[in-house]
């Protein structure tokens, strides 16, 4: 673990322009989702839902995180968000259809993408200019498990 750890620190220590990836199995380690777990998850806030999954007013999402953890949760849309809108209850299904389908195919991309990270010819490399999330997270990562 220490040596994920080291690596982490490694792979967040330069700038981003130069950085090169996270190692892959910072991905997939149960070591460390195990430490995520109790450095992060039960000390952090967390996002726990979409808009989308609660659309009414008085909607709301029940769940546990960690076995420990419960939450209910509910949001109404602003009305200057609807304003204009002439069939707001179809604007929202059709929302809600569209992030639906860009959640069901992000499972499957997701599904081969850890399997490609743990192949045996996953390597870091260079960040694209899109990355830059991922860049920052990295380093949020490495401040959390490695202080």
């Amino acid at each position: 673990m220490t040596d994920l750890l080291n690596k982490l620190a490694e792979a967040t220590a330069m700038d981003f322009e130069h950085a090169a990836s996270m190692p892959p199995e910072i991905y997939y380690s149960t070591d460390l989702l195990a430490l995520e777990i109790e450095e992060i998850f039960r000390k952090e806030w967390i996002c726990i839902g979409r808009t989308a999954e609660i659309p009414n007013t008085g909607d709301y999402l029940t769940f546990e995180l960690l076995d420990q953890f419960r939450m209910r949760w509910s949001v109404s849309i602003p009305p200057e968000i609807m304003q204009g809108i002439d069939k707001p209850e179809q604007y929202i299904e059709e929302i809600r259809g569209l992030l639906d389908a860009v959640n069901a195919e992000d499972k499957g991309i997701i599904r081969k993408v850890v399997q490609g990270l743990r192949s045996n010819q996953a390597a870091p490399g260079p960040y694209s200019y899109l990355e830059r999330n991922v860049f920052q997270f990295g380093r949020y990562l490495a401040r959390q498990l490695t202080r």
